[in-house]
């Protein structure tokens, strides 16, 4: 029994200098394939605690770019994956919290707060339509992807300040939407329900969105125009809304979010 207990504190004493002491940049690059379609540049530092110069996503649907990307290891969480707290800059601001990559390939990420410019948003618009003003916080307590497909995503975002600047509607218009909250919540069977408000602007808002698991969608959203609003989105609402008491119009959706992407 002493040399099993003396073979093991070896294995325990050989498993923690890896971790302190083994640099992070081979590891991973050996893993890389696992990586895709995420591209790391300029990683320094052990496995316990590195830093990644830049982390570049080469999906067309979202070339994502963040810089100085801090991890440390959580050797706890080594039972069911390989996990790390994260903190990172990018998308004019920068973003924290816990991410765990299951043995089966699956995503947890808990605990995450994110704020973003909302300009830097406009480089993902398939084409230049708008222009984004405010700061956007998101905060998650979890979200969960698995067999790359979300399955549970509990988190609010908020913007503040937001604008939006377009000319889809013919001329050039400053929207502006005051503070706008979503509040995303998971329900039964994979679906989701977010809850949406707006105040403090040219128009408010109220109403929810449901997503089921298989992307279908139903928006219900009820718009109410103030004195500030431009008449060319009241025209524009009377098009494509339905008008109701009190000045108020009723926008619904319906459709697959997977489709839109």
């Amino acid at each position: 029994m002493r040399v099993v207990r003396l073979v093991l504190l070896c294995l325990i004493a050989f498993v923690v200098t890896v971790v302190i002491f083994f640099p992070a940049a081979p590891v991973l690059e050996k893993i890389k394939p696992n990586l895709r379609p995420l591209v790391l540049q300029g990683v320094t530092g052990p496995l316990l605690k590195g830093n990644v110069a830049s982390v570049v996503s080469t999906d067309d649907l979202l070339p994502l770019q963040l810089q100085d990307v801090k991890w440390r290891f959580a050797p706890l969480k080594l039972i069911t994956g390989a996990g790390a707290a994260v903190e990172f800059t990018g998308l004019g601001g920068g973003g924290t919290g816990d991410v765990l990559r299951t043995w089966g390939g699956d995503i947890a990420l808990d605990n995450i707060q994110v704020d973003i410019t909302a300009s830097e948003l406009e480089a993902y618009l398939p084409v230049p339509i708008a222009q984004f003003k405010g700061k956007i916080r998101g905060e998650f307590d979890e979200v969960r992807l698995v067999n790359q497909q979300l399955s549970r995503m509990l988190g609010s975002l908020n913007w503040s300040n937001a604008a939006i600047n377009t000319n889809v509607l013919g001329p050039q218009l400053d929207i502006a939407l005051g503070t706008l909250n979503i509040d995303v919540d998971p329900e039964d069977n994979g679906a989701h329900k977010a809850t949406i408000s707006a105040s403090g602007g040219d128009i408010t808002a109220d109403g929810v969105v449901n997503v089921q698991a298989n992307g279908d969608f139903l928006l219900n959203v009820v718009l109410t125009p103030s004195s500030n609003t431009p008449p060319e989105l009241i025209e524009h609402l009377k098009r494509t809304t339905r008008p109701e008491s009190g000045g108020r119009y009723r926008w619904q959706e319906q459709g697959n979010i997977n489709r839109l992407l």
